[in-house]
């Protein structure tokens, strides 16, 4: 399972950290103090009172579960967000992991005993609609994101990324404040008929090499009568299972939002190498995929209603991809793409140095990404959209408020894709932007690919 970390931003692999026998001196930063959780400050007040058991206040956290919300005064753009956890007398330290924040700096995401109590916690400010996943890492050795004892939320019973009988170690929880958006389409409508989905094996002459691709057929197909769309996505296999496309798919049809649908859900077999913008890839998804797809499938002609789509290097490449081929792909979709990417991403992974210091891979991968300049090349593909004449393209882009450049490094999603918006707007194109509040995750994009297959081929 991929943790959902900064460097996982980058598409880079990340290095597990080894065990550590002594933790470092992680102590809670000063900025915690400014907000205050009334929860914890009422079992405070039990405290002060002389009543020492906690176990009434771990009964109501286990009811109500976790993590607690509550109003953030005196401005109603936020509500304050506590994080718990019962400790034991061993525990020495709990980290919150919400990448790319704690990453970032640690100390601000690490819990406060309260007093001499079980008790941990941590309370943030987080904006209204925010849906994202986080981690709790009790006794964290460094403070890394890759920490081999981040687990899932035991109080959270909103689990992520894992099967109901998996290990808590191998599971992430999601925070879902009250007022996130409604994903209406990601759960099966029982009066939706079901579509049908292939795997097949799809051979390239142009780039050599074989990959797996998810093919869905809609539910009444028919080879006669109008032709159906055509959804092109990359990272098929994330798109066929953690984000139910054939549900969202049946759904949408059901409810005459979109018309019959052919999507092909494209799969790589490297993907830190596979994704990267260039002519061979561009030239084999458009003149080979896609007429391997006509001669099975009656499919449109029509380049409006072909989109070509992804998240994260996915949505960049669809955009390289659209740019060069756009007689194919006249829709784009893009869900939280790394504009900061460029083709010096194809050589990074395989050149990039050692760890000097063991266990500490991720803020080394950050590092050596600066060192080598490749983020000098941010705004990359936004200059070949500057130097391109206008094109017969359409653009849905979406990003996540959490998904902000931390670091100094020009390596922003949300940055990247505000510029990118602002380029096409002014090269005159019809684009729909927006943002979500939450990070570089699946959990947001199963939501918003309904969204941009709305308004790419929408009825």
């Amino acid at each position: 399972m991929v943790r959902t970390t900064l460097v996982a931003v980058l598409a880079l692999v990340s290095h597990p950290a080894p065990a550590q026998s002594v933790a470092p001196e992680l102590t809670p930063s000063v900025w915690q103090a400014k907000y205050s959780s009334e929860r914890i400050e009422s079992l405070k007040q039990r405290l002060t009172a002389g009543n020492r058991n906690t176990d009434d206040f771990w009964q109501e956290v286990r009811r109500a579960g976790t993590p607690l919300v509550e109003p953030a005064r005196p401005t109603d753009k936020h509500q304050l967000v506590t994080f718990v956890w019962r400790g034991s007398p061993d525990t020495r330290n709990v980290l919150v992991m919400i990448n790319p924040f704690t990453l970032a700096s640690p100390p601000d995401y690490l819990m406060t005993r309260l007093a001499d109590t079980d008790v941990w916690y941590l309370t943030i400010r987080v904006p209204h609609g925010a849906r994202f996943t986080y981690q709790l890492s009790p006794n964290d050795p460094l403070g890394s994101a890759s920490t081999s004892s981040a687990q899932a939320d035991p109080f959270n019973r909103n689990r992520w990324l894992c099967a109901a009988d998996a290990p808590a170690t191998r599971c992430f929880s999601i925070a879902e404040l009250p007022e996130a958006p409604p994903q209406p389409w990601i759960a099966k409508n029982p009066s939706a008929k079901s579509g049908i989905v292939v795997q097949e094996k799809f051979k390239s002459d142009l780039l050599n090499n074989e990959r797996d691709v998810w093919i869905y057929e809609p539910p009444d197909y028919s080879a006669s009568g109008a032709p159906c769309a055509l959804v092109v996505l990359f990272d098929g296999r994330a798109y066929n299972s953690i984000i139910p496309t054939p549900t969202i798919l049946d759904n949408l049809y059901a409810a005459r939002r979109i018309p019959r649908t052919i999507a092909v859900l494209v799969g790589d077999s490297d993907r830190g190498r596979d994704l990267i913008p260039t002519s061979e890839l561009a030239a084999s998804i458009a003149t080979e995929l896609v007429p391997w797809i006509r001669a099975r499938y009656h499919v449109a002609t029509d380049s409006r209603q072909v989109v070509i789509g992804g998240s994260s290097a996915g949505g960049f490449v669809a955009v390289y991809t659209a740019l060069h081929h756009p007689d194919v792909f006249g829709s784009v979709l893009s869900q939280s793409g790394a504009y900061f990417r460029s083709p010096d991403f194809r050589n990074y992974g395989a050149n990039r140095a050692p760890a000097a210091v063991p266990g500490d891979g991720d803020r080394h991968d950050l590092e050596e990404l600066m060192d080598r300049g490749v983020a000098e090349t941010t705004g990359w593909l936004a200059k070949e959209v500057i130097d391109r004449p206008k094109l017969p393209l359409r653009f849905y882009l979406d990003a996540g408020l959490f998904e902000i450049d931390l670091t100094g490094s020009s390596i922003g999603i949300l940055e990247s894709t505000r510029h990118m918006r602002d380029v096409l707007l002014a090269k005159g194109y019809e684009v729909r932007y927006q943002m979500f509040v939450g990070g570089h995750d699946y959990v947001n994009w199963r939501g918003t690919l309904a969204d941009g297959l709305v308004t790419l081929i929408g009825k």
